[in-house]
């Protein structure tokens, strides 16, 4: 077992975080009957560019 230093935990924690929120939010859109704005689209592909 490596022990990772703390700056590669907390990003991690950052990464799975914002994915869950990412699929809340997808999970919400896919229930709702309109389409989903394009804005959020694009925030979606940016969050994914850095991931």
């Amino acid at each position: 077992m490596k022990k990772y230093p703390k700056s590669s935990i907390l990003s991690t924690v950052v990464v799975s975080a914002l994915w869950s929120t990412c699929w809340l939010s997808l999970i919400a859109y896919s229930f709702q009957p309109k389409k989903p704005n394009i804005k959020m689209t694009r925030l979606y592909k940016q969050a994914l560019m850095q991931i």
